[in-house]
Parts: C-alpha cells; structure tokens; sequence
C-alpha cells in the first residue's frame, strides 16, 4: 500500500491503518512534525488528500507532535 511504503520513508510509524472505501484511518506514533508534513505533501502529489488532521504540540519536545486523527482519501478513486 502506497501510504505504508512512503510513511517509512520519512521514518513515521503507524501503529493502525484502517481501511474505510476509498479512506483510510492512520494511527502514528508521536512525530516531527516537519516529516509528517513533507509526507502529507508528497501523499497529495500523488493523489492521496488529507481529509481530517488533529495534531497536538508535545509539552517539552519541540518540532515532535500527537496526531489524534488522520484520515485520507485516494482522489483517484470513485
């Protein structure tokens, strides 16, 4: 799966994906927040688009973020 291979890649491990049609559901683990929006951009050039995002600044860890919710939807299907 698309979103599995190019998430490691930027070193962001998910610990749930759940299909749901054409979205997906990704739990990961605590993040740099900066990684986590490269791999969203790059998701998006390939038509992958972010539906909801909630991510929550780490008290004492700059740049590292809690995602609560992530969900992506593949544009190119129907």
């Amino acid at each position: 799966m698309l979103i599995s291979q190019s998430r490691s890649r930027y070193g962001l491990k998910a610990t749930r994906l759940q299909p749901q049609g054409n979205q997906v559901a990704v739990t990961l683990e605590r993040s740099d927040f900066t990684l986590l929006m490269q791999w969203l951009g790059e998701m998006e050039q390939v038509g992958v688009n972010v539906q909801q995002l909630d991510v929550n600044a780490v008290d004492g860890a700059p740049g590292r973020v809690d995602i609560s919710k992530l969900v992506m939807e593949c544009a190119n299907e129907s």
